[in-house]
């Protein structure tokens, strides 16, 4: 068994302020003996200025990786908009980062959330987002890991393809929104445990963002029978913390072996 530390934040456009504060949260996990510690989506700015960008060796993540490595402890940097190789636009990738600092699963965001929402680029990520194209899959003494960020969560052949790969662990750092997380955050995130016996391990955004919108909160873990076992409020800053026991993926995947049952097929685009 090991344990795990979501950061719930509220992230704003005050890069240093972020910093800080999830600097701090990490801080805290650790004196409560986190194995792993995972932050949010974007959890370092989240503001009106989309250009704003990090590469993998900029200082915020060169701190991040330090308090790993000065921790002994595993770090999800959740996501950061990371400048993108072509254009003025950037991915939204994830980090996760071993007990040495060393990045060990880099995932760049393939799913993009464009929605009817309303009007601001939150809902129209595309507008400033590439695209990432490749799942991935870390395999760690903790356990095959996948790594998805938030939309993901909407797409289950994303986690039935890495369910596939090896995977017992899902991270969904994420930014999930008041407006459909209240009705459709809990019910996907057991869905895609549910669907492939696996621990879904999900810190969110909370709180009014510069927007006018506000994130849901209630970060969460969920086990491979869909049992919620560690749950955060929608109101308030919080470190979730839960004790994974991968022994329970190998009993619930024995019990419903519905891995064993797939049957692949092309699946068209509608029109």
């Amino acid at each position: 068994m090991f344990k795990v530390a979501l950061i719930q934040m509220n992230t704003q456009d005050n890069i240093r302020d972020n910093l800080k504060t999830a600097s701090d949260m990490i801080i805290e996990c650790t004196d409560n003996k986190a194995d792993i510690i995972l932050l949010p989506e974007n959890f370092l700015y989240i503001g009106k200025h989309k250009k704003v960008s990090f590469k993998l060796d900029s200082f915020e993540i060169k701190t991040i990786a330090k308090l790993a490595a000065d921790t002994s402890t595993y770090i999800l940097a959740g996501s950061i908009p990371e400048k993108a190789e072509i254009g003025e636009k950037n991915y939204n990738t994830s980090i996760f980062i071993n007990n040495k600092g060393d990045f060990i699963g880099i995932y760049r965001k393939m799913h993009l959330f464009d929605v009817g929402l309303g009007d601001s680029p939150e809902f129209n990520e595309s507008s400033y987002v590439v695209a990432g194209d490749q799942p991935v899959l870390i395999k760690t003494d903790f356990g095959s890991i996948g790594m998805t960020i938030c939309y993901d969560l909407r797409f289950p052949e994303l986690y039935r393809n890495l369910a596939l790969m090896g995977c017992n662990i899902a991270f969904v750092p994420s930014n999930f929104a008041m407006h459909t997380g209240k009705d459709h955050w809990q019910v996907l995130l057991r869905a895609r445990a549910i669907e492939n016996g696996m621990f879904i391990i999900a810190p969110n955004q909370f709180g009014s963002k510069y927007d006018g919108n506000s994130s849901y909160g209630h970060s969460a873990v969920i086990d491979p029978w869909g049992t919620v076992i560690a749950q955060a409020s929608d109101t308030a800053p919080a470190i979730v913390y839960a004790q994974i026991d991968l022994d329970l993926v190998r009993s619930v995947r024995k019990k419903i072996p519905s891995l064993k049952h797939v049957k692949l097929f092309n699946i068209g685009h509608p029109k």
